[in-house]
């Protein structure tokens, strides 16, 4: 394993074997990058190929005069690259502009947020009662009342400790993020192309400049392929359905809006 909080630039490339894991605090520089798990905490650059790496880039992943093919890549800028997919229809799955460790925090923290705040919630329903009447309690219940309350409180910091790491991946994400696929060579079949709130399988091959993105079209969101140098566009949401994890996070988020004690 590799793990720097500066850049990696690799004169041949990084090959993982399946095992290795890269942890980079800016830019990954490198020839090829192959059955690796990389994370970039800026900017990837590849010359010739990724192949069935997973990959998540805060930054923008440019392989320009090469491939994309298999695994499962996140790029929080994008992707540029020349072929993505391969002729013999290898599933390849890519998310813009996804941040990778947005979707293992809200796995991670719903659970424990849900059991904080159904302990809340019981708690108050021992509490309130004896809060409103205050005067008929003795010192032994006005102190297992307050003590309750006080766990209440510690329950909700932690509450808000993790929505708050929640909210502002997703902040970084709106304003960061950009929304684009460009494949300058070939988009291939069997291409799975997550956006938020869209995704679309692509099912065949189209010869580029292409610029991937999703679009509102009516009531429904697409996911399209505009030719750069015609403006052309071809419909890839045939298939097309709604994430529903955008939802869930900022309703999550929306729920636990930090409240006044």
């Amino acid at each position: 394993d590799v793990e720097t909080g500066a850049d990696l630039v690799v004169i041949g490339g990084i090959a993982g074997k399946e095992k290795g894991t890269f942890n980079i605090g800016n830019d990954i520089r490198s020839k090829y990058i192959t059955n690796a798990t990389v994370f970039a905490k800026n900017d990837i650059t590849v010359g010739i190929e990724v192949v069935n790496s997973s990959v998540n880039c805060s930054g923008r992943l440019t392989i320009s005069n090469g491939k994309l093919v298999g695994g499962h890549t996140y790029a929080m800028g994008g992707i540029t690259v020349k072929n993505l997919g391969s002729e013999g229809e290898i599933l390849t799955r890519v998310e813009v502009p996804i941040d990778e460790s947005l979707k293992s925090k809200y796995d991670e923290y719903l659970p424990k947020i849900n059991l904080n705040n159904h302990k809340i919630k019981k708690i108050k329903q021992v509490v309130e009662p004896l809060l409103a009447n205050q005067k008929q309690l003795n010192a032994e219940q006005k102190d297992k009342a307050t003590e309750l309350l006080f766990q209440t409180y510690e329950l909700d910091d932690e509450v808000k400790v993790m929505v708050t790491e929640l909210r502002d991946l997703y902040n970084n994400i709106q304003a960061r993020g950009v929304e684009e696929i460009i494949v300058t060579g070939t988009l291939y079949p069997k291409v799975a192309l997550f956006f938020p709130r869209v995704e679309a399988m692509n099912i065949k091959c189209i010869s580029g400049p292409i610029k991937i993105y999703p679009k509102k079209v009516g009531q429904n969101q697409k996911v399209v392929a505009e030719h750069m140098s015609t403006g052309d566009t071809t419909d890839l949401g045939a298939v097309a359905r709604v994430d529903e994890f955008w939802e869930k996070l900022e309703k999550l988020i929306q729920e636990n809006e930090p409240k006044a004690k």
